[in-house]
Parts: structure tokens; C-alpha cells; sequence
């Protein structure tokens, strides 16, 4: 946990499922893997450089900046600036320190030169942004997006970017569940509905939430599909006739 006691609940699980899913079955395939990250100072910090062995790291004070999302996309930033020699990898997985893996990286359904994402938010303008994969060729072209989203943020959060609705411009978006949407908050039952996803439970401190499974309270393992707004047809003002394209030619007629 951070100066603010927020974080894994048990990083050293978080690690051994990312070993277990991710970490071990590339290596198994003959891949080379290094591990790069930041995180927020932590009485813990040596003991998480031991265990994760990285290539590079970065260890910083906590910022809050003006909103959550800020101090996120900070991170975020810091760890991917770390890679050098983005090129010569073939995958990056941008992901967090607080997560358990429910299924290996072999049943991600990854695309190997498409930017993928684990599936489309309840609201449709929204990607999932816990865990991002990517040709290493891309993240050039992706730090200088992010950057651009932190200067000038979507108009729906002027305090800062939001990577939930980044959309990559120069790769095709590959939805890795792209059956069903959701939340990507799984542990906060109360606000986000439909958490139950396939991929990974989020596995920090936060307040309430989980039971003793470390499952969402009143969540199924089948979320019913999310319901769809149904935009009605706006009325013109007063006196302003709509004329159809048909009865505008009967007309002419």
C-alpha cells in the first residue's frame, strides 16, 4: 500500500497470478521477457524490486494531481517511459500491480499487430484500461497520444485525462472479449454494475465491496447484458416543419 494505505491487498498474490498467467507461459513458449515499472513510494518497495526483478524501475512520492485519473495516467506514463528499445519487442503489456488473472495470456484472444484492448465499457464510448497489449513499434506513437490526452483531457473531464476513452490511431483496436461489455471495476458492486468479467478481479484496498471470495457482492458469474439507451427522436421548435425527402418530391410534382 501507498502513503495513503490504498493498493494491493496482498501484492505478492497479485505477482504470483501474473507469474502463473502471463510471465510462465511466455517463457514456457521461448519468449524473453522484462519487466519495467513505476509505482508510488511504499514501505515495500525493495521487497517488490526483489520479487519482480525488473529491467528498469521507477520509484516515486505519491501525487494526487487534481483527480484520480491524473495520478494513474501519471504512472502509467513513467513505466512505459522506462522501455527501451520499444521496437525490438514484439508485445507490451501495460497492466497493474493489483490484479488476479482468471485465465492465461493464451486465452486472451490477442492479435498480434492490433492495439488490444479487453472490451468496450457499459458506456459504449469507453474502452476497458486496466490491461493494454501492443507491438512494441507502437508505444512511440502511443506515449505521444497519452500526452496529448493529459494536455488537452475529453471534455467530459477538463481535470485531467481519462484513458478509458482513448482510442488508438494508429493501430486497429482489437476487443479481446467483445461478447459482452462491462465495468471495469470489480469491486465496487454498488456504483458499477455488470463486474463480473472473464478476464481478472481487482485485488486492492478500497472500502467494502468483496466477500470472502474476493467476488463482487450480489454479482453472478453471468451478468445479464447491459441495457442500451434508447435515444428518442428530438422534437423540431415551434414552428419548424420537417419535411421528408419523398414528400418533398410529391410536392415538386
Amino acid at each position: 500500500a501507498d502513503a495513503r494505505g490504498r493498493g494491493p491487498k496482498d501484492w505478492r498474490a497479485c505477482f504470483a497470478s501474473l507469474e502463473a498467467n502471463y510471465l510462465a507461459p511466455r517463457r514456457n513458449a521461448n519468449w524473453s521477457v522484462d519487466v519495467y515499472y513505476h509505482t508510488y513510494a511504499s514501505a515495500e518497495a525493495d521487497a517488490v524490486r526483489a520479487l519482480y526483478a525488473p529491467k528498469a524501475y521507477r520509484v516515486t512520492p505519491f501525487f494526487q494531481g487534481v483527480n484520480r485519473f491524473q495520478s494513474q495516467q501519471l504512472s502509467f506514463l513513467a513505466a512505459l517511459e522506462l522501455v527501451s528499445e520499444p521496437e525490438s519487442y514484439d508485445e507490451i503489456v501495460a497492466t497493474r500491480f493489483d490484479l488476479i488473472y482468471l485465465l492465461p495470456v493464451t486465452a486472451w484472444n490477442l492479435k498480434p499487430l492490433a492495439f488490444n484492448a479487453p472490451w468496450r465499457d457499459i458506456d459504449a464510448r469507453k474502452i476497458c484500461d486496466v490491461l493494454w497489449v501492443f507491438p512494441g513499434s507502437a508505444l512511440p506513437q502511443l506515449l505521444l497520444d497519452i500526452r496529448e490526452i493529459e494536455r488537452h483531457p475529453p471534455h467530459h473531464n477538463r481535470f485531467g485525462g481519462d484513458l478509458h476513452f482513448y482510442r488508438p490511431k494508429h493501430l486497429k483496436l482489437n476487443l479481446m472479449f467483445r461478447d459482452n461489455r462491462y465495468s471495469s471495476d470489480t469491486d465496487w458492486p454498488d456504483r458499477f454494475q455488470y463486474n463480473v468479467n472473464p478476464l481478472y478481479r481487482l485485488h486492492r484496498v478500497r472500502g467494502g465491496g468483496e466477500n470472502a471470495l474476493g467476488l463482487p457482492r450480489n454479482s453472478s458469474a453471468s451478468p445479464a447484458p447491459p441495457r442500451h439507451r434508447q435515444h428518442k427522436r428530438r422534437r423540431p421548435p415551434r414552428g419548424q416543419r420537417v419535411v421528408s425527402r419523398e414528400s418533398a418530391r410529391r410536392r415538386r410534382r
